[in-house]
């Protein structure tokens, strides 16, 4: 922020700290104070109506950006003498004041309420709009409006990375948004989209994916560290691989292109761990199925052995013949006593 604007900070450090599950440090820096930093260092950056940087400065923050990083800009008097918006890629084509005359201020008309810096702020009931400014930036993605329908909240991907800009000031001069209930749940939700917190978890299960990226950007680089110590992927999958699957517990470590670390926990499922007896039902209905249930199951499912009856036709055509002997025997024998 410049050095004649510290409002701006007070706000929206208040609100950080204010959020229910705070997990932000914020350090507060004006252009003069920019030597020697580097973006990498942080979760994200906001600039905040600022007229100029240090070219090393912005060359880096479009470095941190393109690589993976994310950055949130507010655009106000200072920003739009400039004309373009570093990072973003778009320029200021017009300040809209909302007219003492007329309607004196302007509204939120539309929200995109599926999106995380939004679907918890309340829709904004309430908020003044006294000064907007219009920006034109090609691919980006309109999240709201106002009244007049100038876009007051945009979002653009820059390489790997993602910008939001604020076409306003946090300073509650061109708005009265820092007094409302729904600048705090805005600022929590914008940071921890931001920096990845609302996408990824710090725990998973062996066998999940973990993605590191949406899109093959140039410049998304990813190193992914194993338990064992070794690189997960090789050089070409660094920078085009979108996830990969974690295969054994313990920490994966990944290094992003823009210089930030993360740390993820491996476990195994926890039903794995779950010693609790096999309900007799489904032990049983294990047993019954599958190709090994007859010799699981015993004698009583083993298949039926088919029935010979060749043997008994055999044994009554030998009767029959015996039958045959002795009654012509005993024909002959008469026949002959006669004579």
């Amino acid at each position: 922020h410049e050095q004649r604007d510290a409002r701006s900070s007070t706000y929206f450090q208040t609100a950080l700290q204010a959020a229910s599950q705070s997990a932000f440090a914020m350090d507060s820096l004006t252009p003069s104070e920019l030597s020697g930093v580097s973006p990498s260092r942080y979760a994200f950056v906001v600039l905040s109506n600022v007229l100029s940087m240090p070219a090393a400065f912005e060359d880096d923050l479009r470095k941190f950006v393109r690589g993976g990083g994310s950055a949130l800009i507010a655009v106000g008097p200072a920003a739009s003498a400039r004309g373009k918006i570093p990072v973003f890629d778009g320029t200021v084509a017009e300040s809209r004041y909302a007219s003492r005359q007329g309607e004196r201020f302007q509204t939120v008309d539309w929200l995109d309420a599926a999106h995380p810096s939004i679907r918890r702020a309340n829709r904004w009931e309430g908020v003044k709009f006294y000064q907007v400014f219009r920006i034109e930036a090609p691919g980006a993605r309109v999240l709201a409006r106002v009244t007049d329908q100038t876009p007051i909240l945009l979002e653009k991907q820059e390489g790997a990375g993602r910008v939001i800009l604020f076409a306003s000031t946090f300073d509650n001069i061109a708005n009265d948004f820092p007094l409302h209930s729904a600048f705090v749940p805005f600022v929590e939700q914008t940071a921890r989209y931001l920096c990845g917190l609302e996408e990824s978890a710090g725990s998973l299960p062996v066998g999940a994916y973990y993605e590191l990226r949406k899109t093959r950007a140039e410049g998304g680089a990813a190193d992914v560290l194993g338990p064992n110590g070794r690189r997960v992927l090789d050089l070409s999958q660094t920078s085009s691989a979108l996830g990969f699957t974690l295969a054994e517990e313990g920490f994966y470590e990944i290094r992003r292109g823009s210089g930030r670390q993360e740390l993820v926990a491996v476990n195994a499922d926890r039903r794995e761990s779950d010693f609790e007896l096999i309900p007799k039902e489904t032990l049983t209905l294990w047993q019954n199925t599958g190709e090994g249930s007859a010799v699981a199951s015993g004698a009583s499912t083993a298949a039926p052995k088919p029935i010979s009856f060749w043997w008994y036709v055999l044994l009554v055509a030998f009767l029959l013949a015996v039958a045959e002997s002795v009654v012509a025997s005993r024909y002959l024998t008469i026949k002959k006593e006669a004579a």
